[in-house]
């Protein structure tokens, strides 16, 4: 038989057959940790499986193959899909620099004046900064970024930690906690959530019942979501407003969303976990960060390199204008503490810029919080 007709059986076989979904099988039976090892079982049946999963893997490669840098889409047998990679975690530090209106190296200080000593109107970050230990984690201490770069304090102490709906405990700020404008903040806390306006300084209590007050968000137009649910500020009523499911590029085999959406215009972005790779990568089920809607996008987050980023590592924290994705990439361990970079993902030119580098010192978690990035 000629190396031809081999090739065609071959390409046949692999368009009909559905491999064997080893990396599904392992994250489950692992609680999916991030180290990428896959121990593979002696045995007839796993032997044969594997040849067949090589041969179609082959196949598939050969046919949708893309170099790093390639600007063609991939289409991974369905529909065409805009596909990047993420440079790697060692590169991120020498990446060209783009001003998205913060200070380009933040060191977080827990011991910077009082806001409501010292008060700024307004804010163009907030950070939770929780001290961390082998068996807790325990955020005290918010540290809110000024317009002129400067740095003020929040004591939240004193709010009664929520309780997640999987089950443990949610620090008081979270990745939507710092409103659009700027000027309010909202804190999950047992029983309900409390507002802190930078402007009149002044705390607000609302109890929550029915909805899950885990992760509330600042809507646009000043109502805060929580869960399916939405409070009126004004009048504390609590309304049902359910929230639209995220409806991702369908060439994508997405396992979990990951983090809050973040839209403008007519795209919408954020970080999705996935049950496989739609372009050939070091890293089969890679984290990514997804543009849905108009000219949907992906670029995908490999776990490889000398350093592991955390999972749910990189949180889409925003848009620069309509076409600039920011988001997090999240790494380091205790012993040295968290480091967040801020990176800004150009999805039409294909290019990732560093726009900011955050730590903390030493054994200390960082959750980032963000207005309106200007475009």
């Amino acid at each position: 038989m000629s190396d031809s007709r081999i090739r065609e059986l071959l390409t046949d076989f692999a368009d009909s057959a559905e491999a064997p979904d080893f990396a599904e099988r392992a994250w489950s039976a692992a609680g999916r940790p991030r180290a990428r090892l896959l121990a593979v079982t002696a045995g007839a049946l796993a032997a044969a499986l594997a040849v067949a999963a090589t041969v179609i893997a082959t196949v598939v490669a050969e046919r949708h193959h893309h170099r790093a840098g390639d600007r063609s889409p991939a289409t991974h047998g369905r529909a065409e899909l805009n596909v990047q990679i993420a440079p790697p975690v060692e590169r991120e530090p020498a990446l060209p620099h783009r001003d998205i209106g913060l200070p380009a190296v933040i060191h977080l200080d827990r011991h910077a004046a009082d806001v409501t000593s010292y008060p700024i109107g307004r804010a163009i970050a907030a950070f939770g900064v929780s001290t961390s230990t082998a068996r807790t984690s325990t955020q005290v201490t918010v540290v809110l970024i000024a317009r002129d770069g400067t740095q003020r304090t929040l004591d939240v102490s004193k709010l009664r930690q929520a309780r997640a709906a999987g089950g443990g405990t949610v620090p008081p700020l979270g990745a939507t906690s710092l409103a659009p404008d700027g000027t309010k903040l909202v804190f999950a806390e047992r029983g309900g959530i409390v507002t802190y306006s930078l402007v009149t300084e002044r705390w607000m209590h609302f109890r929550v019942v029915g909805y899950p007050a885990d992760e509330p968000a600042w809507n646009r137009d000043g109502s805060i979501q929580v869960g399916n649910g939405r409070i009126d500020p004004g009048t504390k009523r609590v309304t049902s407003s359910p929230v639209s499911a995220p409806r991702w590029p369908s060439a994508l085999d997405v396992e979990r969303p990951w983090g809050p959406a973040r839209s403008i215009a007519d795209r919408t972005a954020q970080e999705a976990l996935l049950r496989s790779s739609p372009r050939p990568v070091d890293d089969p089920a890679p984290e990514a960060v997804v543009v849905s809607g108009r000219d949907p996008a992906v670029l995908l987050i490999p776990h490889v390199g000398g350093q592991e980023r955390y999972i749910g590592c990189c949180a889409v924290a925003g848009w620069s204008g309509t076409g600039t994705v920011i988001y997090e990439s999240r790494l380091g361990p205790e012993s040295t503490g968290q480091v967040t970079r801020l990176l800004a993902w150009d999805v039409a030119r294909h290019g990732v810029a560093l726009a900011a580098t955050v730590t903390a010192g030493p054994r200390t978690l960082i959750t980032g919080s963000y207005p309106r990035f200007p475009s």
